[in-house]
């Protein structure tokens, strides 16, 4: 009934641009039935999403987007410590009045890691299976709340 009479007093008032909608409220009739004719309502902005920043995409905080496991033997420089066993840390080997490139430590001298045999990774990253990263799950690749 309040409702009905707060339409009612608008009315009085001369305010007739408002009217009770489906479920009793009194609204401006554009709200009800969209603006007048000329007149230009500005979109509403949309809210980027906080899980990515509005990017779409996540990156995978595991291996943060390389893709791979780095070794945390040597922390993904390849190398232990120490020089090379096999060419005192020269990086090269001689044979006679030739000198070869030591393919142990492929010409750095520095010995290599035990545990990644030098790649400085232990393969791909099982969260994000390589991709380093992926559609964002709350924003489903929109980027908008």
């Amino acid at each position: 009934m309040k409702k009905i009479l707060v339409c009612f007093f608008f009315a009085i008032l001369g305010l007739s641009s408002y009217a009770q909608d489906a479920n009793g409220f009194c609204v401006p009739n554009f709200y009800r039935m969209g603006p007048p004719a000329g007149v230009a309502v500005p979109p509403i902005p949309s809210i980027a999403c906080f899980n990515c920043n509005g990017k779409g995409v996540i990156i995978c905080s595991s291996c943060n987007g390389s893709g791979v496991i780095n070794c945390p033997d040597c922390s993904g420089s390849g190398f232990g410590s120490g020089n090379c066993s096999v060419c005192n840390g020269r990086g090269y080997n001689t044979s006679g009045n030739q000198m070869l490139y030591c393919s142990v430590c492929k010409g750095t001298g520095k010995q290599l890691c035990n545990r990644c045999g030098g790649s400085g990774n232990l393969g791909k990253c099982p969260d994000c299976k390589g991709q380093g990263g992926g559609y964002c799950p709350y924003c489903k690749g929109t980027g908008k709340e």
